[in-house]
């Protein structure tokens, strides 16, 4: 078996870790837009109800 030069498994490893951060990033960018939905949801139930 060849064995793997090291710089070659940083660059795999790197790249791994590339990936998920991209994929942390659209998790994150998500939530905020969801958190922003339910908070502009419940800022006008507050203000329907007139406790605003």
């Amino acid at each position: 078996m060849r064995k793997e030069h090291p710089m070659t498994r940083e660059r795999r490893v790197n790249e791994a870790l590339r990936e998920e951060n991209r994929f942390l990033n659209h998790a994150l960018l998500f939530t905020e837009i969801l958190a922003a939905g339910f908070f502009g949801a419940f800022l006008a139930v507050m203000g329907a109800a007139g406790w605003l």
